[in-house]
């Protein structure tokens, strides 16, 4: 048997998906309810998709990446990806939470609350 939130960490620091770290524990494709529907996962495509070729537009190389998730990101080819933010390429676009996205987080939220609240600690508030 495989434990998702048990990894090791040797292994983890060469991630699937390149970016683990020596200090990650759960293993990147453990996404549970986070998971997009395949719909979901079209539609940011897309949108990811528009701002790689705003990007290309503005000479700035990048890519689409796509998670474990299905939810893809941008990611700027180089040593600067700060190089974006003078472009009238939106990549904020790609940060909201899709409606099951955000009612899988508020469901992880409550748990960690009412946890929380069982050793009398105080709640926190989770973000993506």
């Amino acid at each position: 048997m495989v434990d998702p939130l048990s990894v090791d960490t040797v292994l983890a620091a060469r991630g699937t998906d390149g970016r683990g770290t020596a200090a990650d524990r759960i293993d990147p494709r453990a996404v549970g309810p986070f998971r997009l529907s395949a719909a979901d996962s079209r539609t940011l495509r897309r949108t990811a998709d528009d701002k790689v070729a705003c990007l290309n537009r503005a000479g700035i190389a990048s890519d689409v990446v796509v998670g474990a998730s299905g939810r893809p990101r941008v990611q700027i080819v180089g040593n600067d990806p700060e190089r974006a933010l003078g472009t009238r390429c939106d990549l904020a676009a790609l940060d909201t939470l899709t409606r099951s996205e955000q009612k899988a987080l508020d469901a992880l939220t409550e748990l960690a609350d009412a946890c929380l609240k069982r050793q009398g600690r105080e709640g926190v508030q989770l973000n993506s």
